[in-house]
């Protein structure tokens, strides 16, 4: 545990730039992109899948 602290201990020395300056002048980046419903219900159809396919093998492998 002393060896953890130790190199905590030293990250802990370590200067951090200072980005503030940076954030207040940057642009916004903008709407993201749109999104397909398609592939969100393509996600939900597959876990659905495996999930019944979990419940098949788990039926047939226990008495």
């Amino acid at each position: 545990m002393t060896d953890l602290r130790t190199r905590l201990r030293e990250a802990d020395r370590m200067a951090a730039p200072d980005l503030w300056p940076h954030i207040l002048t940057r642009e916004p980046r903008g709407e993201p992109p749109p999104r397909f419903p398609w592939g969100q219900a393509a996600t939900i159809a597959f876990a659905v899948g495996v999930a019944a396919l979990a419940v098949l093998v788990l039926i047939r492998v226990l008495p």
